[in-house]
C-alpha cells in the first residue's frame, strides 16, 4: 500500500522545535512505513519554479494538509497581502471540495504571549493573522484545547490520525490527554505565572479531583517535561519525627529521584528539577510534623528556588493539600502554615496560590469526548457513561474527576472491544 503524504504548513522560523518534533515523531513511532512527510525542510530549489509554486504542487499531491497556527501570520506573497501559509491553507480548501479523501487538520496555540509577536510585515496589521486563525480554526480544528508543547501537539496527531483513519488504539492512549479536561483555568495560571518566573505554588484539591493529575499535566503537557526531573513527596511517606531522621528521609527521596548529593542543598547544574510535596488532611492535624517539614523547606527552598545571585531559577516547586472530606477547620490549617512559610521564606511571588481543583463539569466531559474522541455524543450518551458517579456530584451537572476518568476509560475500552 502506498505511503500517504502529509504536508506540513507553518511559519518557520517560531515553530522550529515544534516542527522538528513533528518530523521526529514520523520517522519513529511506526509511522514511517504509513507517511512520507512534505515540509520546506526538505525543499530544493527547482530552476524556473517560484517558492509559491513549489508549495502549493506539493499541497496538491498530499493526501494530507497539516497546519500549524501559532504566533506569527509569516512572509507575505508578493503582490496579493496574503501570506504563504494562508495560500497553502486556501489551496487545501479548494482540493478538499473536489476530493473527499483529502485531508485538512489544523491544530492551533493559545498562548497569550505570542499574542504580540505577529509578523513585522510592512502594512500588514494584526488583524490578517487573527481573521487567518479564526477562519482555519472554525473550519478545521482538530481540538477543541490548543497545544501547549512539541510532545503535546505531536500527541494531537497521533490521536487525530488514529481517530480519521481507524486504526485500533487502546484506550490508555487516552489516559494522559484527560488530564486535560479540567484542568485548562488552573492550567492557564500557572502557565501566565510560570512565564513571568514564578517559580513555587500551592493548591486545594478533594482527593477525587486527582490532584496528583494535575501535577502529571503540568509535568506532561504544560512544561512537556523536556529537562525536568520530577519528584514526588507525600508527607505521609516521611515516617518519623526525629528531625534527624525526617531531613535523612527527606533527602533519599530527592536523591533517588534526581542523582544528585544532599549533603549541601546546593542546586547549580544546568539540570531543572521538578518537586512536588503532598499534605494530607490526617498530616495536616500533626503539628509537630509540620513543623519539621517548615523549617526543612525554609533551608531547602531558598537554595532551590534562586540563583546565586537572587534571581529565580529553573527549578519547579509545588506543594498542596489534598482531603478526602472538606473540613474547614483543616483547611485554615494549611491556608496558616503556607502563610507562615510564605512570610519566612521572604522570596518575592513565592508560592503562588493557583486555589482549589474544581470539580468537572459536564459540558467539560462533553467537549472532550467530541474532541479527542472524535464522535458526536447525545445528551443521554454523556449520562450514560457517567452514570454510575452521579452519587458523588457535589451539584448539578458536575462530576469528581477520577471517577469520571474510570468511567470513561471503561467506556472507551468497550468501545475497543466491540
Amino acid at each position: 500500500m502506498p505511503r500517504r503524504k502529509v504536508y506540513i504548513s507553518s511559519t518557520y522560523m517560531d515553530l522550529v522545535p515544534y516542527r522538528n518534533a513533528i518530523l521526529n515523531m514520523f520517522q519513529h513511532k511506526g509511522l514511517q512505513a504509513e507517511y512520507e512527510v512534505v515540509s520546506m525542510e526538505g525543499y530544493v530549489s527547482e530552476s524556473g519554479m517560484k517558492a509559491l509554486d513549489v508549495c502549493l504542487s506539493d499541497v496538491r499531491e498530499a493526501d494530507i494538509y497539516i497546519l500549524i497556527l501559532a504566533k506569527r501570520y509569516g512572509s507575505i506573497v508578493e503582490d496579493t497581502g496574503i501570506s504563504y501559509t494562508e495560500m497553502e491553507y486556501n489551496e487545501a480548501k479548494r482540493l478538499i471540495d473536489s476530493n473527499p479523501l483529502y485531508k485538512i487538520f489544523v491544530f492551533w496555540s493559545d498562548d497569550e504571549n505570542e499574542k504580540d509577536d505577529f509578523a513585522n510585515t510592512e502594512n500588514l496589521e494584526d488583524l490578517a493573522l487573527e481573521n487567518f486563525y479564526n477562519k482555519a480554526k472554525d473550519q478545521n480544528a482538530s481540538f477543541i484545547h490548543p497545544f501547549t508543547t512539541p510532545d503535546n501537539l505531536c500527541k494531537q496527531i497521533l490521536l487525530t490520525f488514529n481517530h480519521n483513519f481507524k486504526k485500533k488504539i487502546s484506550a490508555s492512549d487516552y489516559k494522559e490527554c484527560l488530564l486535560q479536561m479540567d484542568r485548562v483555568i488552573p492550567s492557564s495560571v500557572f502557565k501566565k505565572k510560570f512565564k513571568k518566573r514564578t517559580n513555587s505554588f500551592c493548591f486545594v484539591s478533594d482527593n477525587e479531583n486527582s490532584p496528583n493529575d494535575f501535577i502529571n499535566r503540568i509535568f506532561h503537557v504544560d512544561i512537556g517535561e523536556t529537562g525536568y526531573k520530577k519528584c514526588h513527596i507525600s508527607l505521609s511517606k516521611l515516617k518519623t519525627l526525629d528531625k534527624s531522621k525526617f531531613e535523612l528521609f527527606f533527602n533519599i527521596f530527592i536523591e533517588k529521584a534526581w542523582s544528585i548529593d544532599t549533603d549541601e542543598y546546593v542546586f547549580t547544574g544546568n539540570e531543572r528539577l521538578f518537586l512536588t510535596i503532598e499534605i494530607t488532611d490526617i498530616e495536616i492535624q500533626n503539628n509537630e510534623k509540620l513543623h519539621l517539614l517548615e523549617q526543612l523547606l525554609l533551608e531547602f527552598l531558598p537554595t532551590f528556588l534562586l540563583t546565586e545571585n537572587s534571581n529565580p531559577s529553573s527549578n519547579l516547586f509545588f506543594i498542596f493539600f489534598s482531603y478526602e472530606e472538606y473540613n474547614i477547620s483543616l483547611n485554615k490549617q494549611y491556608e496558616t502554615f503556607i502563610r507562615n512559610l510564605k512570610k519566612k521564606l521572604s522570596i518575592e511571588n513565592c508560592l503562588y496560590d493557583i486555589e482549589e481543583l474544581d470539580d468537572v463539569e459536564k459540558d467539560d466531559i462533553r467537549e472532550w469526548l467530541n474532541s479527542f474522541v472524535n464522535d458526536k455524543f447525545l445528551e443521554n450518551d454523556v449520562d450514560d457513561i457517567l452514570r454510575e458517579n452521579r452519587q458523588n456530584a457535589s451539584r448539578r451537572n458536575s462530576y469528581k474527576m477520577k471517577k469520571a476518568n474510570e468511567l470513561i476509560i471503561k467506556w472507551l475500552d468497550n468501545q475497543y472491544r466491540n
